[in-house]
């Protein structure tokens, strides 16, 4: 479903959720702001995440870093995932490439 056949009351919601993640607040002080239910502002979340007009957010996870026995060069760090995935980048590895790895490799 679009954003263009949704009702008006769906797009009331959708604006207010949009604020919310925009301004960065949570949506307990969101709602407190604008006078609204914070129940009913998380069943719209819910709602308009499953009709697929509010995208589902990526939250960060902590994975267990294990250390190797054998030492690797002093310019690399390598990573294994619990999902069995090992990566080894340089030292000096961008780290925002890194995030998105680390993400994609996590869904593997």
């Amino acid at each position: 479903m679009g954003k263009s056949s949704l009702t008006a009351k769906q797009h009331h919601w959708l604006a207010h959720l949009e604020a919310c993640q925009s301004a960065g607040l949570s949506m307990k002080t969101y709602a407190e702001k604008h006078g609204l239910q914070l129940q009913q502002l998380y069943y719209w979340k819910k709602y308009l995440r499953q009709l697929g007009v509010l995208e589902v957010e990526q939250k960060a996870a902590f994975v267990k870093a294990v250390c190797r026995q054998e030492p690797l060069s002093e310019k690399q760090v390598s990573i294994k995932l619990a999902n069995g995935i090992c990566i080894e980048v340089p030292c000096d590895f961008d780290a925002a490439v890194m995030v998105d790895l680390l993400c994609f490799a996590r869904r593997l």
